[in-house]
Formats: C-alpha cells, sequence, structure tokens
C-alpha cells in the first residue's frame, strides 16, 4: 500500500489484521484461520486529518494448497521433522488422487446406478482418509511433538473443510 497526502504531507499510517495492529509489511495468509478477516489501514497527515480503508477477504483452501501449506510450515519450522513433513505430503497426495478420481466420475458418462455407487464409496473412503490423517495429527504417538499446536490446528481446520 501506498499513502501520500499533496497538501500536507502523510504523518502517520497503522495498519490492522483483525483489528490487530502489524508491523510486517507481509501477511502470511497460511498461517490465518479459514473465512473472514479484515484489514484496515488508517493514515494521519500533518495537519491531523485521519482517513481509514478497510478491506474484508475470505482466507479459503483445497487439498492443493493443504500440501503447500506442509511445505511451508516446514519452512516456517511449524512442522520441524522432515520425515513428518515427507509422511504428510504423501497422505494428502493420496487425497488428492482421489480427489480427483472423483471428479472425473462425477463428469464421466456411465449408467446413473453405477456412477451414485461408485462416488459414493470415494467419498467415504476420500472421508475416511481424512479422519485418519487428522486422529495421525492429533496423536502424539504417531508425529510426536514435530508438529507445532498452531499447524495442528490449522491443518486441522482446513483437513475438516474439504471433507466431501
Amino acid at each position: 500500500y501506498a499513502i501520500s497526502d499533496s497538501f500536507s504531507g502523510a504523518a502517520e499510517s497503522r495498519v490492522y489484521l483483525d483489528g490487530n495492529i502489524i508491523t510486517d509489511n507481509k501477511i502470511d495468509l497460511s498461517i490465518l484461520g479459514l473465512g473472514a478477516h479484515a484489514i484496515k489501514i488508517t493514515a494521519e497527515d500533518l495537519a491531523g486529518n485521519i482517513s481509514e480503508k478497510e478491506v474484508n477477504f475470505q482466507v479459503i483452501t483445497d487439498i492443493n494448497a493443504i500440501i503447500y501449506n506442509v511445505k511451508h510450515y516446514y519452512d516456517l519450522n511449524l512442522i520441524t521433522s522432515r520425515k513428518t513433513k515427507l509422511a504428510l505430503e504423501i497422505k494428502l497426495w493420496n487425497i488428492r488422487n482421489k480427489i480427483e478420481l472423483l471428479n472425473i466420475f462425477e463428469s464421466k458418462l456411465m449408467p446413473q446406478w453405477a456412477k451414485v455407487k461408485v462416488i459414493a464409496n470415494l467419498r467415504r473412503e476420500i472421508n475416511r482418509e481424512i479422519d485418519l490423517l487428522i486422529f495421525q495429527i492429533q496423536n502424539e504417538k504417531v508425529f510426536g511433538d514435530t508438529i507445532s499446536p498452531r499447524a495442528k490446528d490449522l491443518l486441522i481446520e482446513s483437513l475438516n473443510k474439504i471433507r466431501e
């Protein structure tokens, strides 16, 4: 963003994310929860005039974003083990492959009775794998303390959102 005042000159500005002041010029959307958020910028010129602008936005997800976030959380050290990162990626790739297969069958021309059964079975299998992965993320015996509590919460929230 840029702030300017051609008359008295810009004096000060503040940026808020969801009501909290932020000082960084970048916002990492991967560590925000899903749903509605707001950025507000307030600026004051040297004459004491104050202006503000607020922008609302939604954080959404899909399986590809979750896979990307696992790598990103590893880079941020929110996932501290390479083995955990790889295990999560493999499980997520498997879920993504089944989602892609589901998308193919949803658009495939085939007898309706067969299509309904195949789609229902794929959805059930996708949800079963999501449930198992959520359980493994929550269970200390599987990944130990290699996933930070914040990353666990974000991954679980995202996985619940993509449930079929």
